[in-house]
């Protein structure tokens, strides 16, 4: 599991695709995929700082989220460690709470962009 989120970092930094991701590559695009990636490693790096415990929230009228379900379910990896319902990405039943908390903490800091602030002009 570690390897998939390795992945999809590596992916969102580099662009370099390894062979679980290939698959979703050619279905989605680049730019579709990388965006999926963002999402999931984003959602995952906010739960390692505490900041939200939630699932992620999924809207499938969104080509977003139908492109983060299409991720989960054709990566094994994340296929085994992630549920998809009608309406959010959790995890699946079963992860041991220490599992999730590695994953999160490997999200984390593995992704963590630089935050932007805009200053208003007075």
């Amino acid at each position: 599991m570690r390897e998939a989120v390795t992945d999809l970092a590596n992916f969102v930094e580099t662009w370099e695709v390894s062979k679980e991701l290939a698959e979703v590559l050619d279905s989605l695009g680049p730019s579709r995929t990388r965006g999926a990636a963002i999402k999931i490693l984003a959602w995952l790096g906010a739960r390692s700082r505490l900041l939200s415990k939630k699932p992620l929230a999924l809207d499938f009228r969104h080509e977003w989220c139908r492109d983060v379900r299409i991720v989960v379910e054709r990566v094994d990896s994340l296929a085994r460690q992630f549920q998809v319902s009608e309406d959010a990405l959790s995890f699946a039943q079963g992860v041991e709470p220490a599992t999730q908390i590695g994953i999160e903490n490997l999200a984390g800091k593995l992704y963590n962009p630089p935050i932007h602030v805009l200053r208003r002009k007075h």
